[in-house]
């Protein structure tokens, strides 16, 4: 049995999808090109994005993860590679920063972005995906 502690859980604030985000030189982040809904193209495949995720309740080491999940086909059409962070005080909120690769869409509607902390759901986002030439149809979600 370990004698370490099992972190608590994360409590996510918010989730942004964004096309990126940067760190400027006062060490604040600048979220780029914020969206609600993925446009694509007749192949249906998405643009890289990044989640921006703000978590409290934290202290320990995480292992981020996010999966965007199709709910028309349930089944699960991506996965990102492990962001970690240590998160040293409970009472502070941290950025978390996700990088999502492109991803290929088998459809349209809706998708929800979920991410994972040690392995365990901690919030999902829900968002449209449509082709580039409704891009006036879809409501934001």
């Amino acid at each position: 049995m370990s004698d370490r502690a099992t972190p608590p859980l994360p409590v996510c604030k918010a989730i942004l999808l964004c096309d990126r985000i940067v760190q400027n030189d006062s060490g604040s982040l600048d979220l780029l090109g914020v969206f609600s809904n993925f446009f694509v193209n007749e192949s249906r495949t998405g643009r890289s994005a990044d989640a921006f995720c703000q978590v409290t309740d934290a202290k320990g080491s995480y292992e981020f993860v996010a999966e965007i999940h199709d709910l028309f086909a349930n089944e699960i059409i991506a996965r990102s590679l492990p962001t970690r962070v240590e998160i040293d005080d409970r009472l502070t909120a941290t950025a978390v920063i996700i990088s999502m690769l492109p991803m290929k869409f088998s459809h349209f509607e809706l998708h929800d972005l979920v991410v994972y902390a040690n392995g365990q759901e901690i919030d999902r986002r829900s968002f449209g995906v449509a082709a580039m030439e409704n891009h006036e149809n879809v409501r934001a979600h």
